[in-house]
């Protein structure tokens, strides 16, 4: 059996993604590099399979007036018309 060449690559994440990344190996008994190489390769083939234009950022990022509004419509959401409570209704 040959082992196969392995590369080191060194990356900044948030302090969020490593205690997500620590708890799942924790729990899962898997090596970091293991579950790191997964997920990158799962996140290609997804890239590949999946329209561009289909594929959302984990993250996205706004000015500071559009996320005032974003907050003000969380906090004071607008009532639906009358086409979307007819879309949802189950009649």
């Amino acid at each position: 059996m040959t082992k196969r060449a392995e590369v080191q690559i060194s990356a900044f994440v948030s302090k969020e993604t490593k205690k997500k990344v620590e708890e799942y190996t924790r729990a899962t008994g898997l090596k970091k590099g293991r579950v790191l190489e997964t997920a990158l390769l799962y996140h290609f083939q997804a890239l590949n399979e999946i329209p561009s234009e289909m594929v959302i950022p984990p993250r996205l990022v706004v000015s500071r007036k559009v996320g005032e509004r974003v907050i003000h419509r969380i906090k004071k959401p607008q009532k639906p018309t009358k086409a979307l409570r007819d879309l949802m209704s189950d009649d």
